[in-house]
């Protein structure tokens, strides 16, 4: 006990000669305290908190196994034959990604636009802060072009304008009109600026020569569990 107190002693006594090093150390260590604190506030933020999304325990991915060919995702003709014959979900959605020009707002910029079905926001139970949610009939191929934009997006773009809604948006040289704002919380399926209604074609993709690769989730209903689900 002895010693360890002699050791202290030293140590502060160190310290108190070299101001400077110490200035350093006792920064260091605050430093420390602070990343670790950064640290456990995104993973409690992460993933300890539930997601923003309604009822979140009855949402499920659904994929098949990993085959041979190596593709990933699910062929879009899968998704439209579950969701026209499963019984165990409220709804099923499907997504994916895409790279658009945005055009017409400052300088032409290549940015990650998510395209999702009609369903998906539903599905999640998130709806716009401004506007609405994709309709059925614009989920489908020809259709008027429409976009929902992000919350950062109109107040970067628009200033926060009211009038954004109805506005148009070009990508890829195509106008597209607004017709909703999402909340700036809402991250699904990832941190995208815009989204656009998937608009599967039914007859290219049960009987085309190409087929669309999808991501799909769905909400089971309140009284069903995975194990109905799986089965089925």
């Amino acid at each position: 006990m002895d010693a360890l107190f002699k050791d202290l002693e030293f140590a502060f006594r160190s310290l108190w000669k070299r101001p400077a090093f110490t200035a350093v150390a006792v920064i260091t260590l605050m430093l420390a305290i602070g990343v670790n604190t950064t640290i456990f506030s995104i993973v409690n933020a992460v993933l300890l908190r539930a997601l923003p999304f309604r009822a979140p325990e009855q949402l499920v991915a659904i994929y098949k196994p990993a085959t041979g060919d190596g593709l990933p995702g699910l062929a879009a003709y899968q998704y439209l034959a579950w969701r026209e014959r499963q019984t165990n979900f409220e709804d099923l959605a499907a997504f994916s990604e895409d790279n658009f020009n945005l055009t017409g707002l400052g300088e032409p910029q290549r940015i990650s636009c998510s395209q999702v079905s009609a369903s998906l926001f539903n599905t999640l139970g998130v709806q716009p802060i401004r506007g609405r949610a994709f309709l059925e009939e614009e989920d489908k191929p020809n259709t008027n072009n429409v976009a929902i934009i992000s919350e950062a997006f109109w107040q970067k773009h628009y200033g926060g304008n009211e009038s954004v809604l109805g506005s148009t948006l070009t990508l890829d040289d195509k106008p597209y009109r607004i017709v909703g704002v999402m909340p700036g919380a809402f991250r699904f399926p990832g941190e995208f600026d815009v989204w656009l209604p998937l608009a599967l074609d039914p007859v290219k993709e049960f009987h085309g020569e190409y087929f669309s690769l999808v991501e799909v989730i769905g909400r089971l209903k309140p009284n069903t569990n995975m194990q109905s689900a799986q089965t089925e």
